[in-house]
């Protein structure tokens, strides 16, 4: 009794390590918008209808105001632009991941003086995960450098589908511009709602102060 106690122990323990290695690995963090689910999994259906290539989402998060969140959805089929671009945390969307990128930790066209810049082992991970081609030509150069070979550096074709450049007020999808360019492209935003949300607060306070004076009143 007390030999099987000792092995469903062992068994346990051995469950959790396994998990907290898995978890060491690959940690996700959970998009809680529906909206920018829906948007990015209808990019993915979009891009999966014009390339047969290898990709991953990536989704740049730009800050506009207190309440205006800018979120640029691309793809890319390589790790080079990791570089100049890391991505921040990973979410599981539709069985795929999707690379999030916090602009705010970016340095424009300086990727040394960028916030953060993703770890060799990461980017390594990503590229034996996502990018087979690139992998392989990874390992041929590793084998090359041990000879003393010249190596060369896997280029991809040029991939530069169009991007989804999704403008939120808070946690409301107010404007969407589909176009190719940069995620910090200039694009008009549409103030409407942020006029009338603030008209509305201002006109809710009032009611409240007059509603405080009367009850001080009495």
């Amino acid at each position: 009794m007390r030999t099987r106690k000792l092995f469903w122990i062992f068994i346990t323990l051995f469950l959790v390590a396994c998990a907290k290695n898995k978890e060491k690995d690959e940690v996700y963090l959970e998009l809680n918008n529906k909206e920018l689910e829906r948007e990015i999994i209808k990019y993915n259906n979009f891009i999966d209808s014009i390339s047969d290539r290898s990709y991953v989402l990536n989704v740049y998060c730009i800050e506009k105001s207190n309440s205006i969140t800018r979120y640029v959805i691309g793809a890319i089929d390589g790790t080079d632009i990791l570089e100049m671009f890391p991505y921040h945390f990973i979410c599981r969307i539709n069985n795929n991941d999707v690379l999030f990128t916090m602009y705010s930790g970016l340095v424009n066209h300086d990727k040394e003086k960028n916030f953060f810049k993703l770890k060799d082992e990461e980017m390594l991970r990503l590229m034996r995960k996502h990018f087979p081609i690139e992998y392989k030509t990874y390992l041929q150069n590793k084998e090359k450098e041990k000879k003393g070979e010249t190596t060369y550096k896997h280029l991809g074709t040029i991939f530069e589908p169009e991007m989804y450049y999704l403008t939120f007020n808070k946690e409301k999808l107010i404007d969407k511009v589909i176009k190719r360019g940069l995620p910090c492209d200039f694009l008009p935003i549409d103030v409407t709602l942020e006029k009338e949300k603030a008209n509305e607060f201002a006109e809710r306070d009032s009611l409240n102060r007059i509603w405080l004076k009367k009850i001080q009143s009495k």
